[in-house]
């Protein structure tokens, strides 16, 4: 992470650009933690 920060601010980027980079990197990582999550069953045995 800290190579891209440097990539990041060594080719003019500013802070901002920084903090959207590493929002977006984190909202990827996030969507990637959802999808590996499996879902709970549906279906319910009711109560007889």
């Amino acid at each position: 992470m800290k190579v891209v920060e440097g990539f990041i601010i060594d080719c003019g980027g500013s802070e901002d650009d920084l903090a959207q980079w590493t929002t977006a990197w984190r909202r990827i990582r996030m969507a990637k933690t959802v999808e590996n999550v499996t879902s709970l069953p549906t279906n319910r045995r009711t109560a007889s």
